[in-house]
């Protein structure tokens, strides 16, 4: 092998690696730990803001914001729970008796909400009660009764699912048309030498 084969060889080898490394983009986040999010109690009506707090996510519930004495709020990187304690109750019929947490996408916004989820052990509560966009899900508890120890647990994106960069998929392309582009070349000089 000539040092002038050797020498394109590591040059097509240099040139591969950049382009794969360059498909290989991190992941978009959702919001982190450390973001703000903002949450609005929504009351008569899915317009009307009859409460508003900004929360902190974090991994360990060390920022929540408490609703009218019935319920935490807890916002965590993909996933926010309402957790009911203190007295037995009920919300009031009307058009909308919730909050929206607004922000979810992450401080990018690449991250969008889906894939939502939720666990419970509210009486009556279905999935016709969640609604989301890009980036904000919202919970309507109208004529829901709760008591001590009711929760709401709502997930979206789960990590198995997380959302490639933008470059990754055009990376990978790049990378998978110059290896198919060198490889036609290799084989057009291999048959003009024959």
């Amino acid at each position: 092998m000539t040092s002038a084969t050797l020498l394109k060889k590591l040059s097509i080898a240099t040139a591969g690696a950049v382009f794969i490394g360059m498909g290989m983009g991190g992941t978009a986040k959702a919001a982190q730990v450390g973001d703000t999010v903002n949450v609005d109690y929504l009351f008569p009506t899915q317009n009307s803001i009859y409460d508003s707090r900004t929360l902190t996510v974090t991994n360990d519930g060390s920022s929540s914001a408490n609703f009218f004495g019935a319920f935490d709020l807890t916002v965590a990187p993909r996933s926010f729970l309402a957790h009911f304690q203190g007295f037995v109750g009920s919300f009031t019929p009307a058009d909308f008796n919730g909050f929206i947490v607004k922000g979810l996408s992450g401080s990018n916004g690449l991250d969008k909400v889906k894939n939502v989820v939720f666990k419970t052990n509210f009486v009556d509560f279905d999935a016709s009660r969640l609604s989301h966009t890009d980036d904000s899900i919202s919970v309507n508890w109208q004529n829901l009764s709760f008591q001590p120890g009711t929760y709401l647990k709502v997930d979206w994106n789960s990590p198995s699912q997380s959302v490639p960069e933008p470059l990754t998929l055009g990376g990978t392309v790049l990378a998978g048309g110059i290896g198919l582009l060198m490889k036609k070349r290799k084989a057009a000089s291999h048959q003009a030498k024959a």
